[in-house]
């Protein structure tokens, strides 16, 4: 998965959180891009999900940045799953059709 977005901040990176019912199963990040104004985090993540639970997950991309003082701060969020945006459903059965092939969207972020 290929996350970009647009945003000034001195150090950011996006919380990817697995989501099953409403409660976070299993998180990860990606690295941290420093002094972006519009950076991309071209990595991959696996999360196995068996097959019967696929209608019931989501997932969350929480995008952070840490402030000089090292606070951290929520910019905004996206949400890929079955029950969003069109785009966001799009996504997300591309990717359940497509289990080991990278797929690329862009997100608006929700504040």
């Amino acid at each position: 998965m290929t996350c970009c977005f647009l945003l000034s901040s001195a150090e950011c990176y996006v919380k990817i959180t697995l989501m099953h019912d409403g409660r976070p199963m299993k998180k990860t990040k990606t690295s941290s891009q420093s002094n972006e104004i519009s950076p991309c985090f071209n990595e991959s993540f696996t999360f196995d999900v068996p097959v019967h639970q696929l209608e019931k997950v989501y997932f969350t991309l929480s995008v952070l940045h840490h402030d000089k003082e090292g606070k951290r701060h929520l910019v905004g969020r996206s949400y890929i799953g079955l029950n969003f945006d069109p785009e966001a459903r799009e996504q997300y059965e591309e990717m359940v059709q497509s289990p080991r092939k990278q797929i690329t969207c862009w997100h608006r972020l929700q504040s």
